[in-house]
């Protein structure tokens, strides 16, 4: 009887010192385990900011009217949106639409092209990367920096945007023309936008 109460204690000890071990293991993987977790969202984020890190390029344009391509622009038809004071014209042939908080011209030949101003927009725009570097465009005393996106079928999605008076004005082109005609409708657009 001796020796069953000797073999029983040495498992009761070796059971012991299992758990100690066992223990030490568990909280020697939740360490390393936190730590590559840690370091794999790091990489991520490293990942995320050099895909939308864009650097902006120096170019400077000035758009004044005898830079606009489309002669006839002091013909254009124009918007003028008294609550939050801006104008900006466009082309006799575009369509005007103005739906709550978003203000869209589309080219009566080609819908898919629309030039829109979104005024404090709630959303953002995904799944379009960059084509070429920003510019800065000047019209009349405002800087505006121009981003050129695109999106894997091709829709252009050329934006800036300005804080006036404590609103927030999102100015945008989306279109599926090549990005030489696509460009000249926004600037030749953008060129005519004046802010009270």
């Amino acid at each position: 009887m001796g020796d069953f109460w000797y073999d029983l204690n040495v498992i009761i000890n070796i059971i012991k010192i299992m758990k100690r071990y066992l223990i030490g293991i568990v909280v020697l993987v939740l360490i390393v385990g936190g730590v590559y977790y840690l370091g794999l969202s790091r990489d991520i984020e490293k990942k995320q900011d050099q895909v939308t890190t864009i650097p902006v390029s120096e170019t400077v344009i000035s758009a004044t009217p005898k830079d606009v391509a489309v002669s006839s622009n002091l013909n254009w038809k124009t918007y003028r949106n008294e609550n939050y004071g801006f104008e900006f014209k466009y082309p006799n042939d575009f369509k005007m639409e103005e739906k709550s908080g978003r203000i869209s011209v589309s080219d009566g030949l080609d819908p898919k092209t629309s030039f829109s101003v979104f005024i404090n927009p709630q959303v953002g725009f995904e799944g379009y990367d960059p084509y070429k570097s920003p510019k800065v465009l000047m019209v009349g005393n405002e800087k505006f920096k121009i981003e050129y996106d695109k999106s894997n079928d091709g829709q252009l999605f050329i934006h800036t945007s300005v804080s006036k008076n404590g609103d927030y004005l999102m100015i945008y082109l989306f279109s599926y023309k090549d990005s030489n005609s696509a460009e000249t409708i926004f600037t030749n657009i953008l060129s005519t936008l004046k802010l009270d």
